[in-house]
Protein backbone atom coordinates (compact mmCIF):
# COMPACT_ATOMS: atom_id res chain seq x y z
CA UNK A 1 0.00 0.00 0.00
CA UNK A 2 3.24 2.42 -0.67
CA UNK A 3 1.44 3.74 -3.24
CA UNK A 4 -1.93 4.90 -0.88
CA UNK A 5 0.63 5.88 2.02
CA UNK A 6 2.99 7.77 -0.27
CA UNK A 7 0.25 10.37 -2.21
CA UNK A 8 0.94 9.06 -5.20
CA UNK A 9 -2.91 8.39 -5.65
CA UNK A 10 -3.60 11.90 -4.52
CA UNK A 11 -6.50 11.93 -1.43
CA UNK A 12 -8.56 8.84 -1.11
CA UNK A 13 -12.08 9.60 -2.32
CA UNK A 14 -13.46 5.41 -2.59
CA UNK A 15 -12.57 2.22 -1.40
CA UNK A 16 -14.04 -0.94 -2.73
CA UNK A 17 -12.93 -4.38 -0.62
CA UNK A 18 -14.49 -7.90 -1.43
CA UNK A 19 -14.06 -10.59 0.30
CA UNK A 20 -15.24 -13.69 -0.93
CA UNK A 21 -14.53 -17.13 0.96
CA UNK A 22 -15.82 -20.70 0.24
CA UNK A 23 -19.33 -21.57 1.38
CA UNK A 24 -17.08 -25.34 2.59
CA UNK A 25 -16.15 -26.27 5.03
CA UNK A 26 -18.80 -24.66 8.27
CA UNK A 27 -17.02 -21.87 10.07
CA UNK A 28 -15.40 -22.22 13.46
CA UNK A 29 -17.76 -22.06 16.63
CA UNK A 30 -20.75 -21.06 13.74
CA UNK A 31 -19.19 -17.30 13.25
CA UNK A 32 -20.83 -15.33 10.99
CA UNK A 33 -18.98 -13.62 7.78
CA UNK A 34 -19.01 -9.95 10.08
CA UNK A 35 -16.99 -11.75 12.85
CA UNK A 36 -14.77 -14.28 10.70
CA UNK A 37 -13.94 -11.43 8.06
CA UNK A 38 -15.65 -8.19 9.52
CA UNK A 39 -11.70 -7.24 11.38
CA UNK A 40 -9.31 -8.27 8.58
CA UNK A 41 -11.32 -5.81 6.37
CA UNK A 42 -11.77 -2.71 8.38
CA UNK A 43 -8.33 -2.80 9.92
CA UNK A 44 -7.26 -2.11 6.11
CA UNK A 45 -10.38 0.37 5.50
CA UNK A 46 -9.14 2.25 8.57
CA UNK A 47 -5.38 1.64 7.40
CA UNK A 48 -6.16 3.77 4.25
CA UNK A 49 -9.52 6.00 4.27
CA UNK A 50 -8.56 9.19 5.94
CA UNK A 51 -10.40 10.56 8.55
CA UNK A 52 -12.33 8.54 11.23
CA UNK A 53 -15.54 6.49 10.21
CA UNK A 54 -18.80 9.16 10.49
CA UNK A 55 -20.72 6.02 9.95
CA UNK A 56 -21.56 3.21 8.75
CA UNK A 57 -24.41 1.21 7.07
CA UNK A 58 -24.81 -2.59 6.57
CA UNK A 59 -27.23 -4.91 5.00
CA UNK A 60 -26.72 -8.52 4.84
CA UNK A 61 -28.50 -11.80 5.38
CA UNK A 62 -27.88 -15.26 5.36
CA UNK A 63 -28.14 -16.10 1.66
CA UNK A 64 -26.26 -19.55 1.13
CA UNK A 65 -27.06 -21.07 4.76
CA UNK A 66 -29.83 -21.02 7.09
CA UNK A 67 -29.59 -19.18 9.88
CA UNK A 68 -26.20 -17.89 9.38
CA UNK A 69 -24.87 -14.39 8.44
CA UNK A 70 -22.58 -15.28 5.58
CA UNK A 71 -23.19 -12.04 3.22
CA UNK A 72 -22.94 -8.68 4.52
CA UNK A 73 -22.09 -5.34 2.29
CA UNK A 74 -20.95 -2.13 4.58
CA UNK A 75 -21.48 1.27 3.05
CA UNK A 76 -18.87 3.71 5.31
CA UNK A 77 -18.66 7.10 5.40
CA UNK A 78 -15.24 8.68 6.73
CA UNK A 79 -14.26 12.55 7.36
CA UNK A 80 -13.54 14.25 5.16
CA UNK A 81 -16.24 12.90 2.59
CA UNK A 82 -14.51 10.09 1.67
CA UNK A 83 -16.43 6.80 1.13
CA UNK A 84 -16.19 2.53 0.93
CA UNK A 85 -17.81 -0.35 0.57
CA UNK A 86 -17.07 -3.42 1.62
CA UNK A 87 -18.67 -6.78 0.48
CA UNK A 88 -18.16 -9.67 2.99
CA UNK A 89 -19.60 -13.16 1.69
CA UNK A 90 -18.97 -16.69 2.25
CA UNK A 91 -20.44 -17.53 -1.53
CA UNK A 92 -17.76 -19.55 -3.69
CA UNK A 93 -18.41 -23.07 -4.48
CA UNK A 94 -15.91 -24.72 -2.82
CA UNK A 95 -14.78 -25.57 -6.45
CA UNK A 96 -13.80 -22.34 -7.15
CA UNK A 97 -9.85 -23.01 -5.53
CA UNK A 98 -8.76 -20.24 -3.01
CA UNK A 99 -6.06 -20.01 -0.36
CA UNK A 100 -5.72 -17.75 3.19
CA UNK A 101 -9.08 -15.03 3.15
CA UNK A 102 -10.46 -16.14 -0.29
CA UNK A 103 -10.91 -13.98 -3.22
CA UNK A 104 -10.12 -10.69 -2.18
CA UNK A 105 -10.66 -7.16 -4.82
CA UNK A 106 -9.73 -3.87 -3.54
CA UNK A 107 -10.12 -0.58 -5.67
CA UNK A 108 -8.70 2.40 -3.89
CA UNK A 109 -9.59 5.35 -6.12
CA UNK A 110 -7.89 9.09 -5.32
CA UNK A 111 -8.05 12.27 -6.82
CA UNK A 112 -4.91 11.90 -8.59
CA UNK A 113 -5.36 8.14 -9.52
CA UNK A 114 -6.71 4.47 -8.86
CA UNK A 115 -5.00 1.65 -7.38
CA UNK A 116 -6.79 -1.70 -8.44
CA UNK A 117 -5.59 -5.66 -6.58
CA UNK A 118 -7.49 -8.34 -7.81
CA UNK A 119 -7.12 -11.81 -7.23
CA UNK A 120 -4.12 -11.84 -9.27
CA UNK A 121 -0.24 -11.65 -8.50
CA UNK A 122 0.51 -8.16 -9.30
CA UNK A 123 -1.32 -4.84 -7.96
CA UNK A 124 -2.29 -2.35 -10.70
CA UNK A 125 -1.33 1.56 -10.13
CA UNK A 126 -3.38 3.82 -13.06
CA UNK A 127 -2.53 7.63 -13.04
CA UNK A 128 -3.18 10.23 -15.91
CA UNK A 129 0.38 9.58 -16.23
CA UNK A 130 -0.05 5.74 -17.51
CA UNK A 131 -0.26 2.32 -15.82
CA UNK A 132 2.26 0.19 -13.48
CA UNK A 133 1.96 -3.33 -12.99
CA UNK A 134 3.60 -3.73 -9.31
CA UNK A 135 4.39 -6.89 -7.22
CA UNK A 136 1.25 -7.76 -4.90
CA UNK A 137 3.41 -6.87 -1.57
CA UNK A 138 4.77 -3.82 -1.87
CA UNK A 139 7.68 -2.27 -0.09
CA UNK A 140 6.78 -1.47 3.35
CA UNK A 141 5.90 2.02 3.87
CA UNK A 142 9.34 3.82 5.87
CA UNK A 143 6.84 6.16 7.78
CA UNK A 144 5.04 3.46 9.63
CA UNK A 145 6.67 1.44 12.48
CA UNK A 146 4.89 -1.59 14.09
CA UNK A 147 2.17 -3.52 13.20
CA UNK A 148 -1.31 -1.59 11.71
CA UNK A 149 -3.63 -2.05 14.30
CA UNK A 150 -2.56 -0.19 17.44
CA UNK A 151 -4.38 0.24 20.36
CA UNK A 152 -6.62 3.07 19.05
CA UNK A 153 -6.70 0.93 15.63
CA UNK A 154 -8.51 -2.15 17.09
CA UNK A 155 -10.53 0.25 19.09
CA UNK A 156 -12.01 1.87 16.40
CA UNK A 157 -11.84 -1.62 13.96
CA UNK A 158 -14.18 -2.95 17.01
CA UNK A 159 -16.18 0.21 17.37
CA UNK A 160 -16.64 -0.44 12.93
CA UNK A 161 -17.82 -3.72 14.05
CA UNK A 162 -20.58 -2.99 16.77
CA UNK A 163 -21.88 -0.09 14.45
CA UNK A 164 -21.98 -2.84 10.96
CA UNK A 165 -23.56 -5.52 13.75
CA UNK A 166 -26.20 -2.48 15.20
CA UNK A 167 -27.20 -1.63 11.63
CA UNK A 168 -27.98 -4.82 10.92
CA UNK A 169 -30.20 -5.10 13.55
CA UNK A 170 -32.08 -1.61 13.11
CA UNK A 171 -32.00 -1.82 8.84
CA UNK A 172 -30.91 1.89 9.02
CA UNK A 173 -27.59 3.43 8.91
CA UNK A 174 -25.26 4.39 12.40
CA UNK A 175 -23.59 7.25 13.32
CA UNK A 176 -20.29 6.01 14.56
CA UNK A 177 -20.31 8.91 17.16
CA UNK A 178 -23.97 7.61 18.26
CA UNK A 179 -22.73 4.39 19.71
CA UNK A 180 -23.42 3.13 23.00
CA UNK A 181 -20.72 2.68 25.55
CA UNK A 182 -17.98 -0.15 25.47
CA UNK A 183 -20.48 -2.50 28.19
CA UNK A 184 -23.62 -1.75 26.07
CA UNK A 185 -22.05 -2.58 23.09
CA UNK A 186 -21.38 -6.57 24.81
CA UNK A 187 -24.79 -7.53 23.53
CA UNK A 188 -24.41 -6.67 20.14
CA UNK A 189 -21.55 -9.42 19.81
CA UNK A 190 -22.00 -12.45 17.63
Amino acid sequence: MASVSAGELGGVESLYLAIRTSRLPEPAGGADVLAELGPEALDFALAVLPGRIASVHATGGALFREAVLDTVVLIIAAQPGAVATIELSRCLPSTIPTTGLGEVEIEVIGRLGALRITPYPAVMVTTDHGVAARPLLDVPNPARSGPIRSLDGNEAVQAALAAARLSLTRGVPVDTVSLPAAEEMKDLRP
